[in-house]
């Protein structure tokens, strides 16, 4: 992710957060349901967020967070810019610091993989399959009902060696993954595979 889209949330979605203290789910522009979801999952806490790992430090990935303004401490040291070697939100390492200095930061392969809660008072980790690194054996139980998004995944042509691109967040968000053509693939791609996706989802 670029300067461009850390920019956009420090300047904009951060400020207008200060200025007006509530309750906030943000999701990337290709992020969808595939699943119903209870907000009050989240809301029990004063945030949820996806952990990044680089060089064994922990950040938080600005594509799916929820923030309760009125209740998140420290709120002064969330930074989405960049960090060497990291993407947007690397500087995102100090509050994490400091919101979790009495507890170790999980790992998140643990998170992913073993069955136990990593959750604290304060923050709700969210599990999820990252791209290129799942297949059909991990597709989540409660979406095997969902013939659909099964087949879609299955035949995603961006798939290498039968792992699936597309990302699955917490058992129902969906996603797309890479929908603003970073990776060059053009415009005729996405248009075959946005309305897959729509038939999908629809």
């Amino acid at each position: 992710m670029s300067n461009r889209h850390a920019d956009t949330f420090n300047k904009h979605i951060l400020t207008y957060q200060l200025q007006n203290p509530d309750k906030y789910l943000l999701l990337d522009s290709d992020m969808f349901l595939v699943d119903y979801f209870d907000i009050n999952k989240y809301s029990k806490y004063d945030c949820a967020i996806v952990l990044q790992s680089r060089y064994d430090v922990g950040y938080l990935w600005p594509g799916l967070c929820y923030f309760d303004m009125t209740k998140m401490k420290h709120f002064e040291l969330i930074d989405w810019s960049l960090l060497d070697g990291f993407d947007s939100g690397g500087m995102t390492k100090e509050w994490l610091k400091k919101q979790m200095e009495n507890t170790p930061i999980p790992n998140t392969n643990d998170i992913r993989w073993i069955d136990k809660e990593y959750h604290t008072n304060d923050i709700y980790f969210i599990k999820h399959l990252w791209s290129g690194s799942w297949d059909i054996n991990e597709f989540p139980k409660k979406l095997e009902s969902n013939t659909k998004l099964m087949e879609f995944l299955k035949n995603d042509i961006r798939n290498v060696n039968n792992k699936f691109f597309c990302e699955i967040y917490d058992n129902v968000f969906l996603h797309y993954r890479a929908g603003g053509n970073w990776r060059k693939e053009g415009l005729e791609l996405h248009k075959l595979l946005s309305q897959k996706l729509k038939n999908t989802l629809l």
